[in-house]
């Protein structure tokens, strides 16, 4: 991750936090399917965000050789299955 983009990852997560804090109950909202569509882009571009912050998911615990098979047979990815558990 770059400067900038560690910069802009720490800006969200600030501005993340302090809507939690600041909006402590739930709100309900009713909006229309039209609002719903026209917000749509810019909601995905937030839930980017927030994914990007958090990186790509991994997996460090070992996995028995029979679910790795299990695993690989279905196509996950390999960086998904993890490493080999020695028994």
């Amino acid at each position: 991750m770059s400067g900038m983009e560690a910069h802009d990852a720490r800006d969200l997560r600030t501005e993340l936090a302090r809507r939690v804090s600041s909006e402590a109950t739930m709100r309900t909202q009713t909006i229309s399917f039209e609002e719903w569509r026209r917000e749509a882009p810019q909601l995905r571009a937030k839930s980017a965000q927030v994914l990007a912050c958090f990186g790509p998911p991994r997996r460090e615990k070992p996995r028995n050789a029979t679910e790795a098979e299990f695993l690989r047979k279905i196509g996950t990815p390999e960086r998904l299955i993890g490493t080999r558990r020695v028994i």
